[in-house]
C-alpha cells in the first residue's frame, strides 16, 4: 500500500486492520462500488486525508491479492509433518512456542526480511474464536526464528483462512 500513498502504512496495525475490514466486504459479496467507497471511508483521513477513486480501487486490489487471496490458496498443502518442519523453532525456542507450532499445517512465502509469510493452522473460530493469543504466539516464534528487517509481515490464519493475528519480522 505504500506504493499507493506512504501515509497508509504510518501505522501499520491500523492499516492492517482496516485491510482485515476490506477484506470482510469482500468475503460478504458487497458490490464493488460499496467496497471501494467503504475502503475509501476506512483509509481516508489523518495521514492521508484524500483518496482518489483510482487508490481506492487499487486499495481493493492489494487488500484482495493479500490479505483476502491467503483464504482462497492455489498452493498444494504439505503434509502436516512437513509444514510442521518447515516451521520448527530452535532447540531453544520456549514451550508455549513449541506448542504453538504444532497446529501449524503450512507456511507459505518470503522466508526472511521483506516479504509476507502466509502461516496457516488447524484452529478453527477465527480471530475471536478464542485461538487469538495462540496465534500471537506463532507469530512471536516466527519473529524469533526467523529475524528480519522489519519490513515483512506474517499472517497466521485458522482452518477456515480466517485471520488469527498478523506481526511484522
Amino acid at each position: 500500500m505504500e506504493g499507493i500513498d506512504a501515509g497508509l502504512v504510518a501505522n501499520e496495525d491500523r492499516a492492517v486492520r482496516r485491510s482485515v475490514n476490506v477484506c470482510s466486504d469482500i468475503k460478504d459479496r458487497k458490490d464493488s462500488d460499496t467496497v471501494k467507497a467503504n475502503a475509501k471511508f476506512r483509509f481516508e483521513g489523518g495521514t492521508v486525508p484524500h483518496l482518489s477513486d483510482a487508490q481506492s480501487g487499487r486499495i481493493v486490489s492489494a487488500v484482495q491479492d493479500t490479505f483476502c487471496s491467503a483464504h482462497k490458496p492455489t498452493d498444494i498443502k504439505p503434509k502436516k509433518a512437513q509444514a510442521h518442519a518447515e516451521a520448527e523453532p530452535k532447540s531453544n525456542g520456549r514451550a508455549a512456542d513449541k506448542a504453538a507450532v504444532a497446529h501449524v499445517t503450512r507456511v507459505h512465502g518470503a522466508f526472511g526480511g521483506n516479504g509476507m509469510v502466509d502461516v496457516y493452522t488447524d484452529w478453527t473460530g477465527g480471530m475471536f474464536g478464542g485461538h487469538n493469543p495462540d496465534g500471537k504466539l506463532v507469530v512471536s516464534a516466527y519473529q524469533t526464528w526467523m529475524p528480519g528487517t522489519g519490513s515483512g509481515l506474517v499472517t497466521v490464519y485458522d482452518a477456515e483462512g480466517e485471520i488469527l493475528a498478523n506481526g511484522n519480522f
